[in-house]
């Protein structure tokens, strides 16, 4: 029989009502089980009424984050065509990661964030280029090509 470790579960109540309510705790086996609004699962963060502005943030952050090396990387004058490379393993993966799952269902302000962080990389790697160019000689799409 599966043995469930309380300490290591949450409650994610999901909820559409504008009220904060929450329904009284889950007990298992004399442990509350801990509300929480909103969870990880597999790198993707899901909160209490299932909007996707949390998980943009989280990537949003993390791009912004991996985008200080691009400058350094610029810098140190590496060639264009590997900074794409490293543009695409570092940043781009994490904005395309299970973007399948939730990029049909994101809200325009939401899809111009993600897009955002691309224009900044390209815009660092060939700057003084229209956007629409950079992205022909990086070889890459817009972010939000999956909408």
């Amino acid at each position: 029989m599966l043995q469930l470790n309380c300490r290591k579960c949450k409650e994610l109540p999901i909820t559409f009502s504008r009220s904060r309510n929450l329904p009284s705790p889950v007990n298992v086996e004399g442990s509350t089980i801990i509300p929480v609004s909103k969870v990880k699962l597999l790198g993707v963060t899901i909160n209490s009424t299932l909007t996707w502005n949390d998980h943009i943030e989280e990537i949003v952050k993390k791009a912004s984050r991996k985008q200080y090396f691009l400058v350094q990387l610029k810098k140190a004058k590496v060639p264009a065509r590997e900074i794409v490379a490293y543009y695409c393993a570092c940043i781009r993966s994490a904005i395309d990661y299970a973007c399948p799952k939730f990029h049909y269902s994101l809200p325009k302000y939401l899809q111009e964030d993600l897009e955002r962080i691309q224009k900044r990389a390209l815009a660092c790697i060939y700057p003084g280029r229209r956007y629409e160019d950079a992205l022909s000689l990086a070889g890459l799409a817009m972010a939000s090509i999956y909408t």
